[in-house]
């Protein structure tokens, strides 16, 4: 005769997380559905159950004999569904509190709120990033004010994207080196009183990091660089303006740059911790877009590539022999931290206020 699995479940609160969402169970016979809903956007996701005898203490039991979304490759949705043929596993399993757990790891999108701005931002699941939605359309690229490389001012489109709202950390370039095993960004940048600064300053961006840095975190992270006209919308909106805040100089309250000898204070030294100067944000909400660390780009570098560059998605030229950054840093002035200012090192090239932010395609 067959034996049926009474599996009774409790009615508690399970392990409910941004990620997995609306876990709930039913059971005919000895077969056991599960069904959650997996909130991202985009990416496919490792997903796991596992069940617990103690109430959710300890879970020590993993089923093996499923089917539905689990495992490798699942896609975000709702109504997600497993099933459990609980009888191959076990020949009797019974009692009233027993708690399921779904777990999803992988590379994909959490929405997380609308900001101050009135862009969706969302969290990267891999690294923790915060990523603002910018919508597609066109913005006015150059200017014809700047240096010669920023001449002519021109309109490019660009289709949305995601981009970093704030510089990578060092806790977070950190989670990634240990993770992979990269080298740790060396030298240590030497600022006097931070000793140590990769490790004792987490929240603070990462520097002395090369473009093959950045752009190993971004693939370790299913990112990305932001191209350098991605980089400039983000930075100046669609309204030409000389900084993120608008036409005026910024004094020292909303950007973390080289003041002179005028008098000025922004309280740091050399970094600040990313997010610093919430008067200074760009038009969709991103923090220090002027100022702090110059952040690395995926274009290569060409002096007259504006006057040839395609109006819709441009990625830079071909060229290896140098990266463009953008930003200004906590060591230049007033005119580093323009938003249409380029900057072009080698991408081999390490600098105690060169940093990046990530950037992601839809």
């Amino acid at each position: 005769m067959k034996k049926h699995i009474l599996i009774l479940i409790l009615p508690v609160v399970l392990f409910s997380t941004p990620l997995v969402t609306n876990v709930r169970f039913s059971q005919k016979g000895d077969i056991i559905h599960i069904y959650y809903d997996l909130n991202a956007t985009g990416g496919k996701f490792n997903v796991k159950l596992d069940l617990s005898t103690d109430g959710g203490k300890t879970f020590t039991i993993v089923p093996k004999s499923v089917s539905g979304d689990i495992g490798k490759g699942v896609k975000p949705g709702e109504n997600k569904h497993i099933v459990w043929y609980a009888s191959r596993d076990y020949k009797t399993l019974t009692g009233t509190n027993f708690v399921f757990r779904v777990t999803a790891e992988g590379k994909g999108l959490i929405y997380l709120r609308t900001n101050s701005k009135g862009y969706k931002e969302y969290k990267n699941t891999k690294d923790g990033s915060i990523l603002i939605y910018i919508p597609a359309g066109e913005f006015t690229m150059g200017s014809n004010h700047g240096d010669s490389d920023e001449k002519p001012v021109h309109k490019v489109y660009l289709d949305g994207y995601y981009i970093g709202k704030y510089e990578v950390t060092n806790r977070q370039y950190k989670k990634f080196c240990d993770a992979t095993g990269y080298p740790y960004p060396t030298p240590d940048p030497g600022f006097p009183g931070m000793d140590n600064y990769f490790e004792n300053y987490p929240d603070y961006p990462v520097v002395n990091e090369t473009w093959y840095g950045a752009v190993a975190y971004c693939k370790w992270a299913g990112l990305r660089l932001p191209t350098e006209a991605e980089w400039e919308k983000a930075a100046r909106g669609t309204d030409g303006r000389k900084y993120p805040w608008g036409n005026s100089e910024s004094g020292t309250n909303k950007a973390n740059y080289w003041i002179g000898d005028n008098g000025q204070d922004d309280s740091y030294h050399y970094t600040s911790p990313v997010g610093s100067f919430p008067r200074g944000i760009s038009p969709y909400g991103c923090y220090d877009m002027a100022g702090n660390a110059f952040e690395w780009c995926s274009d290569g570098y060409d002096a007259n590539y504006y006057r040839h560059s395609p109006y819709k998605n441009p990625k830079g030229p071909a060229s290896d022999s140098f990266r463009v950054n953008r930003g200004g840093s906590w060591r230049f002035s007033v005119w580093e931290i323009r938003c249409s200012f380029r900057n072009w090192p080698a991408p081999d090239y390490r600098r105690k206020d060169f940093g990046f932010r990530v950037a992601r395609s839809p």
